[in-house]
């Protein structure tokens, strides 16, 4: 699916993160910036331990936090570590908006043009990817709505087609329920 939000396209790709390049990727990790889930351990194999050392050197941070790093054997420019994890393997549902706010505007500092995001999901959160979803689509669209930026495209990635079948959903939903508010 993929739709404009201002000058921006949203695009949700079934597709595989260390395949498809672009300025940057956006992935969850925890405060201590150590790359241990099975999203930022893919991550750190495929682009070199060096990341994690890079990564832990600003660190720690606050839940919410992102910082950045260079990419190593990515096909990326800079990597997006978002501190969404605590240390107990939680994470703060109703603040992924947020955080996925933050990281997008980071990125933007650094004058990327393109985004990969992949979705701020563990089954070991023990979270409903449907309110993971909603909240990190609501935070891509206050991003592009509200903020004059330089990126073009942000991708929300994964290889998990139920992962992609639920937020193509949840985007769905969303622009229904504005369209109703509009009418």
């Amino acid at each position: 699916m993929s739709i404009t939000l201002v000058n921006t396209e949203l695009l949700i790709l079934n597709g595989v993160y260390h395949q498809i390049g672009a300025d940057a990727l956006i992935f969850p990790t925890n405060t201590y910036l150590w790359m241990g889930n099975p999203i930022s351990n893919d991550i750190k194999k495929r682009a070199g331990t060096e990341i994690e050392q890079q990564a832990i050197d600003q660190g720690p941070v606050a839940e919410g936090i992102s910082i950045i790093t260079e990419s190593g054997n990515l096909p990326y420019k800079k990597l997006i570590h978002c501190a969404c994890i605590s240390q107990e393997m939680h994470i703060a549902v109703n603040a992924c908006s947020a955080y996925v706010k933050n990281s997008l505007l980071l990125a933007a500092s650094h004058n990327v043009q393109s985004i990969h995001i992949i979705p701020f999901f563990l089954d070991t959160l023990h979270v409903h990817l449907f309110t993971v979803a909603e909240q990190m689509l609501q935070g891509i669209i206050d991003f592009c709505i509200n903020h004059k930026t330089s990126v073009k495209r942000i991708t929300v990635i994964s290889e998990d087609k139920t992962i992609i079948e639920v937020f193509n959903n949840t985007i769905s939903t969303i622009f229904q329920m504005k369209k109703k508010k509009k009418g």
